[in-house]
């Protein structure tokens, strides 16, 4: 009966509800209460409820007596008190905090919202509307306005112009920009200085002026529709003040940021220990082993198999103490022949179809065509229970999770779950997975980090630990390609940990060229995995130059991991992404509104991976500034189209001019993490001084969430005086302390672009001595040698981390001026030393970047005497060693060959 009036009563008020959409019509009255203010439009209401001075919560009440579920996506409250005034006029209502100001024009009632005494962020164009279960919200798009977020996407970061559904869906096997994937946000930036975060649960539909409308919409299929509307500056302000309204990221275990190998997968512990052997034989660093199906007899059984893994927490713990760690599957699917199915069914924890009855999916893929049942997640018996069965195969060994077919991957309209019909559970069904995991690992390991990588989400996830990865890309060079904007846009959405399969998962089989540059992109996402199936996925497994390029990569990963995991505080902190676009820090450049071949790496580094086959040249927009070649220090100057070479085994990496970069030697796992030893690579000039502030804490436990952390800031800047340039390199105190903070610290300041060597380098004002070589350098604990084929100076010193140091080198010239571009390193044959020599001279040669090197010595007649290099060889500062004894005297020529088509020759004299 109720609802039979409640019908009659929409009826009666709003007849084109049922047949069109019925906009709010003229403004009747108001009331106000501490932050909150109802304004009614006949029997139709908004509620504006500010959540802070810069965040306002509007509800949309198409009805007198519409009801809203309680969020499962905001985490913030509204007990701090935001004082507002209030203004009527004949035609409008002002509302206005320290912030904002919001104006209601009354006839009819339509809403703008300004900065306080600013520009105008947003306003209705056709405001809140309902048709029949349906509700929308409708904005006027700016000209200059640009648009980011709303989850993960393969088509521009921009989303002006676009249009595209709101619900979570798996595509596999994909090798092309889609619109529609496995997660699913409401939420999006503006450049305008606004974000809005849609609270509707429901399967929604997004377009952006699509066709030239000059509208943005979002609509939902039920349920009732608020949203957030966020004031800021920046696109990382909103995304900042998002990620606090929602819920940050907790910080990943460090382990998660080394190298993981995957692949569907490995069948049986000898398989699993053979990986593992292999990968440590061929010096390949490697933090953890991804177990797919295999692991568990059926799906649904939540437990080990042991006719195929015997003894696998012996394994696991074998594992662990060779610094790798164990992840292994789950899905909330449980096949009829799991162990699990009978009790699940008769305690109801399946969801129901139409008649109330567990909902039995025929053909199941996983069993060769059994049935299977889908978990309702949203009933917290069956929670409970779920959660109850993993202690077991976790015991203390298991260090990660991976859920996967959250999306749901399959399901029916006309399933009921116990929250509600499956409209509405749909989107958040992995949310609410993820939070059963991060409750239950919380109370089973009280102070230790999560690890869950899951292939879906919602709005909010982040919060819950996740690692989110791209789903089963197809494997070719499109695949690859399309990853890129999906993590950008992933990360805009507030989905920082976002990464993909290495090499990919389906299709035709991955070629060792494809395995390569995926490997180099996977380097620097946030989490890098190798994973794929029908195949091998692991590094040997295309050929030695694909080896030996994956390996140098996975090693340079390693170096990197004191920068990245600054990154990974920062995200906790402000919801940073770690993969950021290349706009955030030059908004002014409308060029870099849309660019995703291209992306920053934290502040400092900006990465433009190679995506396309046979590609040897890449053509590439640098912003504003300086940026340095990672491979070879050449300068280029920003706000252009540069183009670099790019043999294969070369990702263009550049660094910000004026960067410090702190690195640390190569090992290999993040259990022998060096923490004594710190290499702070250095890029001054003039113009661009620089600081970083290192974040360190022990990279397992939650302490750090109790302060238990450090942080330390490096500075450089370049003074310029009548005498000459001099620069400051400044080590500060390490503030705050952790369990293994290192007592005694070596720093190793590497700094690149110095064109001379410097008259003298002093540490706290005290002169240090110049030693002859690096080698020299590194075998001493204190001192500096000058690599003038390099153009770099090596400054290093044994430390105490509590206490501050300042290093200055005086009378120094840096390469700075891109005049000076083509005295940086290149590929460089020096003279022999001694020259006259008798019987043994040192040959020394520099190389610009990873080649294949041949080096050799002819007499004075063209014959050649001996080959003394013929080999690959990294980019760096090379001698070779010529013995002439049982050579008569006289002129010998040496040869060196290096990059395809350099050659230069030089002349020495053997005297007996």
């Amino acid at each position: 009966m109720n609802a039979l009036r409640r019908l009659l009563f929409v009826i009666i008020l709003f007849p084109a509800i049922l047949s069109a959409q019925a906009y709010l019509g003229n403004f009747t009255s108001y009331s106000a209460g501490g932050r909150v203010t109802l304004v009614k439009a006949g029997s139709a209401a908004l509620r504006f409820i500010f959540f802070r001075p810069d965040i306002l919560k509007v509800d949309f009440l198409p009805y007198p007596d519409a009801k809203f579920d309680s969020s499962l996506v905001v985490v913030q409250d509204t007990t701090e008190a935001v004082p507002l005034s209030r203004t009527e006029t004949d035609s409008t209502l002002e509302i206005t905090s320290s912030e904002l100001r919001v104006v209601l024009s009354k006839y009819p009632l339509r809403i703008a919202y300004y900065k306080l005494h600013g520009n105008l962020l947003l306003k209705d164009k056709g405001g809140f509307s309902a048709s029949g279960s349906k509700r929308s919200a409708e904005f006027q798009i700016e000209p200059d306005e640009h648009f980011y977020g709303t989850g993960e996407r393969g088509t521009d970061i921009d989303k002006k112009g676009q249009a595209f559904r709101s619900y979570n869906t798996q595509m596999g096997g994909y090798t092309s920009p889609l619109s529609l994937m496995m997660i699913n946000v409401p939420f999006v930036s503006s450049t305008n200085g606004y974000s809005l975060y849609f609270e509707n649960t429901f399967p929604g539909q997004w377009n952006f002026g699509q066709n030239g409308t000059q509208a943005l919409s979002y609509s939902v299929s039920g349920g009732e529709l608020s949203y957030y509307l966020i004031a800021a500056s920046t696109i990382p302000e909103e995304l900042s003040k998002y990620t606090w309204l929602t819920g940050r990221q907790p910080l990943p275990p460090k382990w998660a940021f080394g190298f993981i190998q995957s692949k569907f997968g490995y069948r049986n512990e000898t398989e699993a220990r053979t990986m593992v052997q292999t990968m440590q034989e061929k010096n390949i660093p490697i933090d953890a082993i991804v177990l797919d199906l295999y692991w568990f007899k059926n799906m649904g059984d939540i437990s080990w198999d042991l006719s195929q893994w015997p003894n696998p927490f012996k394994m696991m713990n074998d594992f662990l103490m060779q610094g790798v760690k164990t992840v292994v599957i789950t899905e909330p699917y449980i096949t009829q022949s799991s162990q699990n199915y009978n009790e699940a069914f008769s305690k109801g924890y399946f969801a129901k179809n139409s008649q109330g009855a567990p909902y039995v999916f025929s053909g199941w893929w996983s069993c060769g065509g059994c049935n299977a049942a889908l978990l309702d997640i949203t009933n917290p018996l069956a929670r409970q229970w779920w959660w109850n069965q993993h202690p077991g195969f976790f015991g203390s060994q298991l260090a990660g999770i991976w859920t996967d077919l959250g999306e749901p991957e399959r399901d029916d309209p006309s399933m009921q779950y116990y929250m509600g019909p499956s409209d509405k559970v749909h989107n958040i069904y992995n949310l609410l997975w993820a939070k059963t995991i991060f409750d239950g690992f919380k109370s089973f390991r009280p102070n230790e980090r999560l690890f869950n990588l899951t292939r879906s989400g919602y709005a909010g996830i982040q919060r819950y630990s996740v690692i989110t990865w791209s789903g089963d890309v197809g494997r070719n060079f499109g695949g690859l390609a399309v990853q890129i904007p999906i993590m950008l846009n992933a990360g805009l959405s507030g989905l920082a940990y976002h990464n993909s399969d290495i090499g990919g998962f389906a299709g035709s089989g991955t070629t060792p060229e494809l395995y390569a540059r995926w490997m180099e992109f996977g380097t620097f996402c946030p989490v890098a995995r190798a994973h794929g199936t029908s195949q091998p996925t692991e590094p040997w497994a295309f050929g030695s130059e694909t080896e030996a390029i994956s390996r140098k990569f996975i090693q340079l990963r390693y170096e990197l991991i004191p920068y990245i995991y600054t990154m990974a505080y920062e995200n906790y902190t402000t919801g940073m992404p770690l993969a950021r676009p290349l706009f955030f820090d030059n908004p002014q450049d409308e060029k870099l509104y849309n660019i995703s071949s291209s992306y920053m790496w934290g502040n400092s580094m900006l990465v433009s991976p190679v995506t396309s086959s046979g590609q040897t040249l890449k053509s590439l927009y640098l912003p504003e500034g300086m940026w340095i070649d990672f491979s070879d220090d050449h300068i280029y100057t920003g706000g252009q189209t540069v183009t670099v070479r790019t043999p294969l085994e070369k990702l263009p990496l550049f660094i910000k001019m004026g960067s410090i970069i702190p690195m640390q030697p190569a090992i290999k796992n993040t259990e022998e993490i060096p923490s004594d030893t710190l290499v702070l690579r250095t890029y001054p000039s003039v113009e661009n001084p620089g600081e970083f502030k290192l974040y360190e804490d022990d990279g397992k436990t939650l302490s750090y969430e109790k302060g238990q952390f450090s942080q330390t800031v490096f500075t450089q800047k370049t003074l310029t005086s009548e005498k000459g340039n001099s620069l400051e390199l400044t080590i500060g105190e390490s503030q705050g302390s952790y369990t293994g903070k290192p007592v005694v610290r070596t720093y190793i300041e590497e700094v690149h672009l110095v064109s001379s060597r410097p008259e003298n380098v002093t540490i706290n004002g005290r002169g240090i001595v110049f030693w002859p070589s690096l080698a020299a350098l590194k075998n001493t604990t204190e001192g500096f040698f000058f690599d003038s084929l390099a153009s770099t100076l090596y400054i290093q010193l044994k430390a105490y981390p509590d206490s501050s140091y300042k290093i200055s080198a005086s009378n120094i010239s840096l390469l700075t001026d891109v005049s000076d571009k083509n005295t940086l390193m290149k590929f460089r044959l020096e003279q022999n030393y001694p020259n006259p020599f008798n019987p043994v001279t040192k040959i020394k040669y520099s190389i610009a970047e990873r080649s294949f090197i041949k080096l050799t010595v002819y007499d004075i007649l063209g014959r050649k005497v001996t080959t003394l290099v013929n080999e690959e060889k990294p980019r760096g500062n090379f001698e070779a060693i010529f013995d002439g004894s049982g050579l008569p005297s006289g002129i010998y020529i040496y040869e060196l060959k290096a990059g395809g088509s350099y050659r230069e020759t030089k002349k020495m004299n053997l005297v007996k």
